[in-house]
């Protein structure tokens, strides 16, 4: 707000605070992505033996040299990214439930909206692991997730991701 001869206008001072309302009103509801590299992910199956399918825990890209899966404050796998063999991002749509379905068609044209399918981002990690055979790793992440992550796994581990159908 710049004052025109030494004054401020009213009408500056509503449009700046009109402005500075809007923005902390809708700052819960587009949320912030900070630079963190710590995404929830789900290991969905693949090759590692001491993971079970539906396994919830952290993906760590934080570290340059390697990845880390952590599923419990101890427990945790470390990926280098050197031995990242194939990098793979595919989607499957999510089942609808027949709670939805039928709430959906007593709110009419709202309802659709719940009917949506979920679809769910599936990377699929191909490595070598410390001993040398070779691994496979299936995370589902959020799609915002998903969009932070690949770019940082492209970089560091020098492999582009195959996106489905390409």
């Amino acid at each position: 707000i710049e004052p025109r001869n030494g004054v401020i206008s009213i009408s500056a001072v509503r449009h700046f605070l009109a402005l500075s309302l809007c923005v902390a009103a809708l700052g819960p509801i587009f949320p912030v992505y900070s630079a963190s590299a710590d995404f929830k992910a789900t290991y969905v199956g693949g090759t590692v033996s001491s993971f079970k399918p539906g396994l919830h825990g952290r993906l760590n890209l934080q570290d340059g040299k390697e990845r880390l899966f952590r599923y419990s404050k101890s427990q945790s796998v470390r990926i280098t990214y050197s031995g990242i063999t194939e990098l793979a991002l595919g989607q499957a749509a999510g089942h609808i439930p027949a709670s939805r379905v039928a709430m959906g068609a007593a709110l009419g044209l709202p309802g659709v909206l719940l009917m949506r399918k979920k679809s769910k981002n599936y990377l699929t990690i191909s490595y070598v692991n410390s001993a040398g055979s070779n691994e496979v790793a299936v995370l589902d992440l959020s799609k915002e997730d998903t969009w932070i992550a690949i770019p940082i796994l492209e970089a560091r581990s020098g492999r582009k991701v195959i996106r489905d159908g390409s």
